[in-house]
């Protein structure tokens, strides 16, 4: 309740995926605000949310960028990961997961400058870990059934089965984060029969032998950096924390009485790191 006077009013809007693990929201803010004078009756004002300019110019790229010395060179660490969850059957619980090989391939980041911003990383579908290690299995697990890698033998996987990538094709500024929208290429199809749900169940027509190929949009922030000590070296590292979402059965007909109707949440933790005794 507001008696009459003059206010100013400003506002935050935290968006949905505060709720997960690693993106705790991307915020939303009134830039600057709204000088109000309140008299003796209610009154209406629109409020508009904008993007947050970046307020640092870090520029970092996995290669040497020879066209353009102003990228400092970064390399992968592996302390990086990706987990995901998923609903159990229909209306059961929040199942989580990961992958133990993931990896970024191609990171090109540009702070004040989304649209200079690449970002290209897979992880190997067959190095799934649901924490059940008989269904785990690459030989004879449910799960890499499921998420439809093929096999050699009990020990290897047929490449073109087993990798599955996300490449950015666009990035803009989304709140004091950003947007990328991209494609994630996984879940290849098989022909119908054999060890694999059919493909058709869910209303799949082909191509088969070839993996599906969809539009996803994630949301990521830079966290900053931080600096590691080891003796008397040290390294910069980069934090970013990243989460998108997807459909596998209306969008790959993945056939699963164990996967529920809603999305899949995939959450990423990447770090790079700078190299040694150098300042960024």
């Amino acid at each position: 309740m507001f008696t009459p006077g003059s206010y100013f009013l400003t506002a935050k809007y935290n968006t949905e995926n505060t709720n997960y693990r690693y993106v705790n929201g991307v915020n939303f803010i009134t830039d600057p605000g709204y000088a109000i004078t309140m008299g003796s009756s209610n009154i209406t004002q629109n409020i508009e949310l904008v993007n947050q300019a970046a307020v640092g110019t870090l520029k970092i790229a996995l290669d040497t960028i020879t066209a353009n010395q102003s990228y400092r060179k970064v390399s992968w660490e592996i302390h990086s990961k990706l987990d995901f969850a998923f609903p159990d059957h229909e209306g059961g619980a929040i199942l989580p997961g990961g992958f133990n090989v993931f990896e970024v391939t191609e990171f090109v980041f540009n702070e004040a400058d989304p649209s200079a911003i690449k970002i290209d990383g897979y992880v190997l579908l067959s190095s799934v870990n649901t924490f059940e290690p008989v269904r785990d299995a690459l030989a004879g697990g449910c799960v890499r059934k499921t998420l439809c890698v093929d096999t050699l033998d009990e020990f290897t996987a047929v490449p073109e089965t087993d990798t599955a990538t996300f490449r950015s094709t666009s990035v803009e500024k989304y709140g004091d984060g950003y947007l990328a929208h991209g494609i994630l290429k996984s879940f290849y199809k098989h022909p119908t029969g054999g060890i694999y749900p059919a493909d058709t169940t869910l209303g799949f027509t082909g191509p088969f032998n070839a993996m599906i190929e969809k539009p996803v949009d994630m949301y990521f922030v830079y966290e900053g950096k931080t600096k590691w000590i080891s003796g008397a070296n040290y390294n910069w590292a980069f934090i970013f924390e990243g989460q998108f979402k997807f459909n596998p059965k209306a969008d790959y007909y993945i056939s699963s009485s164990h996967i529920g109707a809603g999305d899949v949440t995939v959450n990423l933790h990447v770090q790079m790191k700078g190299a040694t005794n150098t300042e960024y």
